[in-house]
């Protein structure tokens, strides 16, 4: 469903059928990063939609290429919400 890089760095999903997808991303390791995260559109059923990205607690956009794939800096210890959300219209 999901690829995260670097090492010490994780994601869970929350899916929902028709609002997307939920990550809640983090950063374990003792340094700063950015992490790196590589949804995967066809298993998560989101290929073919115009997606966005969005700090929902931040009320933020964050860039998301058309594949999937999503970098956001993270102190060590520091997490963060992402809302992957599909326009309905394909």
């Amino acid at each position: 469903y999901v690829t995260v890089s670097p090492s010490h760095c994780y994601a869970t999903l929350f899916k929902h059928p028709s609002n997307g997808v939920l990550a809640f991303v983090s950063n374990l390791s003792p340094d700063a990063q950015t992490v790196t995260v590589q949804f995967n559109l066809d298993t998560l059923g989101l290929r073919g939609y115009q997606l966005t990205g969005r700090d929902p607690l931040a009320d933020q956009a964050l860039d998301i290429s058309p594949d999937g794939q999503i970098s956001i800096p993270l102190e060590s210890e520091h997490w963060i919400y992402v809302w992957l959300r599909p326009n309905i219209e394909r």
